[in-house]
């Protein structure tokens, strides 16, 4: 099959050098039509764009470019596991997976998000997003899957009480963190909302005042303030960035004078 695609590579590339070679010589009023139809062979054997690229800037020398190897399958295969095929989905899109997966790849998808929040390996930002999508699916299983999930996460919140319970400095950021992640992900609202808000503000005090912690209370309770006094004691080129990014919101170019200006000292 390989040597049968190379010998289309390498006719497709005669093709181009006799339409180079006829319009050179004032013969050829197809160039470009025969241009395009050698780029669409050139994909169709390759199926790769980037060699479809390289082969319309170098045209028609890049029609000779090689088939990419295939990695050769493995003489022995053992029967994937369950967690081994819901591991599989990582190397997916998550959109991908959302939007056309199947029912299988969509509960695999929410179980595997599900688990990796469990971890503090993924946001749970993008956690609440997919089961959002996945709530509205018509497949029932599904939509049960993405409810149990959302369920299970709920369950494991009750772990950040260990944030307001003593804990050293380092478990204190970390608790820290999966609360402001919480909070970022609309996970939490009305009162226990506001709850949280407060308890990570007065728990602000006990940690020390670096880029990150800034970072937290400004996303805490959204003044700008915060990121100023950041600034000013930390001169963190993330908090510049984000305090960047806001005044321009607001078109405050005094602010943004005032900035650069700081920034600069």
């Amino acid at each position: 099959m390989r040597s049968n695609l190379s010998v289309v590579n390498l006719i497709n590339f005669s093709i181009g050098l006799l339409n180079v070679g006829l319009w050179v010589n004032g013969k050829n009023d197809f160039l470009l039509v025969i241009f395009f139809l050698n780029l669409v062979v050139n994909f169709l054997v390759n199926r790769d764009p980037s060699q479809v690229l390289i082969a319309a800037m170098t045209y028609p020398l890049g029609l000779l470019l090689p088939i990419k190897k295939k990695r050769p399958p493995f003489e022995v295969m053992e029967e994937p596991t369950t967690v081994e095929t819901t591991r599989k989905i990582a190397s997916k899109s998550l959109k991908e997976s959302l939007f056309f997966g199947d029912e299988t790849t969509k509960r695999e998808t929410v179980l595997r998000v599900s688990e990796d929040v469990e971890k503090d390996e993924a946001s749970l930002e993008i956690f609440m997003k997919a089961s959002r999508k996945l709530m509205k699916d018509s497949d029932s299983d599904v939509v049960l899957y993405a409810t149990e999930s959302v369920e299970k996460v709920d369950r494991s919140f009750e772990d950040v009480e260990k944030f307001f319970s003593g804990e050293t400095i380092e478990e204190s950021k970390r608790f820290y963190e999966k609360v402001r992640d919480y909070l970022e992900a609309d996970f939490l609202t009305g009162k226990v909302e506001r709850y949280y808000k407060e308890s990570i503000l007065t728990r602000n005090g006990s940690m020390e005042k670096d880029e990150k912690y800034f970072v937290m209370k400004y996303k805490v309770d959204n003044d700008l303030s915060v990121l100023w006094e950041g600034l000013e004691k930390t001169k963190s080129p993330l908090i510049y960035r984000m305090l960047m990014i806001e005044l321009l919101k607001q078109k405050d170019f005094e602010g943004i004078k005032k900035l650069k200006e700081l920034f600069s000292q």
